[in-house]
């Protein structure tokens, strides 16, 4: 949950953008799928969102989805960013992603 009210559904290796660099709840994973190094997400993060005033971390929930579960990874132009809830996300590096 968010400090703006919204929540935001993610892998635990996927990155976002806080005050603190990329975070993300499995570095290791976030190194393999994403290509970059974050530090571990907590609770109090700052992350920055659309409007560019950081929205806060208040808790973290995690889901134990089965295998049949969707994701999906955005392949953007030039750029591994994008708004998800407002708050700025890396999408998986294409390189990586076409290898799996």
């Amino acid at each position: 949950m968010l400090s703006n009210g919204k929540s935001i559904m993610v892998t635990t290796s996927h990155p976002l953008l806080s005050t603190r660099g990329w975070v993300s709840l499995d570095l290791e994973r976030s190194i393999i799928e994403h290509c970059i190094r974050t530090k571990k997400m907590e609770i109090g993060d700052e992350l920055i969102a659309l409007d560019k005033e950081p929205v806060i971390l208040e808790d973290i929930i995690y889901y134990n989805l089965d295998n049949e579960t969707d994701v999906y990874n955005l392949i953007l132009d030039h750029y591994h960013t994008f708004f998800a809830e407002g708050i700025v996300a890396h999408n998986i590096n294409t390189v990586v992603s076409s290898l799996k």
